[in-house]
């Protein structure tokens, strides 16, 4: 829950439930990035909350993983406690809490795969 360790892993389910195979789960430490967060016209999403949370093979993982971050007045996100090189579904806190749709909503929404820069990481 502190985010300092994660993992990723494929893991086959058995064909017996009752039968509970022994699973090994290796995590390692978590990092930190520094991203600038642009929108479809290239211009950086500014002071905006995000929904975040993984995409594994191609679909949007739920059931706790979720969170919301913030970029800043520069459209920069910085996030602890990510799996490098995973991909994460970024959307604009609003659009999940409207009850508004069509055209004129256009709220920020896409993917991004999240790679610790350690030379621009202030930690």
């Amino acid at each position: 829950k502190d985010r300092t360790l994660a993992g990723t892993g494929v893991f086959e389910s058995p064909e017996d439930p009752n039968k509970v195979p022994n699973i090994e789960v290796k995590l390692e430490p978590a990092q930190n990035c520094k991203i600038i967060i642009n929108n479809k016209e290239n211009g950086p999403v500014r002071n905006i909350s995000l929904q975040m949370r993984p995409v594994v093979e191609d679909k949007n993982v739920w059931g706790g993983y979720e969170r919301v971050v913030q970029t800043d007045n520069e459209g920069v996100l910085q996030v602890d406690g990510i799996i490098p090189g995973l991909e994460y579904y970024l959307c604009d806190e609003r659009f999940e809490s409207s009850t508004l749709t069509g055209e004129e909503w256009k709220w920020f929404k896409g993917r991004v795969t999240l790679i610790p820069l350690e030379s621009t990481i202030d930690e």
